[in-house]
């Protein structure tokens, strides 16, 4: 089975997920949504320079995977890390590819989960 990198889907090319921050989970049947401290890239609309201390220009939004028909979880640790700042966060999402059935496999620290849903997308907090 072949994967697509994320940054190839569309409204993805203009994020970078490997160092953005979960914050959060939301998991409904409505929906499964990573609330993240998501990194945009310098082409992106929203971008602004990043705040004095930071690296790079963070957003507070949500990968939001709607109507999911499928969610099977490969592994499953959200164990919270607390930043200097103290702020909470259970890591990055280390991966996320599109797979040929349509569906997609994320992982990180919090763990991996393949997802079958309406095409993912990112909705700004």
């Amino acid at each position: 089975m072949s994967r697509k990198p994320y940054y190839e889907l569309p409204g993805f090319d203009q994020v970078y997920l490997e160092d953005s921050f979960v914050t959060g989970l939301i998991e409904t049947g409505e929906e499964l949504s990573f609330v993240l401290d998501l990194v945009l890239r310098e082409g992106h609309p929203r971008y602004s320079s990043p705040k004095a201390g930071e690296q790079y220009c963070y957003r507070h939004a949500k990968l939001m995977f709607a109507h999911p028909t499928l969610v099977r979880w490969e592994t499953r640790s959200f164990r919270p890390a607390t930043d200097a700042s103290g702020e909470i966060d259970y890591g990055n999402i280390d991966a996320m590819q599109a797979l040929d059935d349509g569906s997609c496999y994320l992982e990180g620290n919090w763990g991996a989960v393949v997802i079958a849903s309406d095409p993912p997308s990112i909705v700004f907090l």
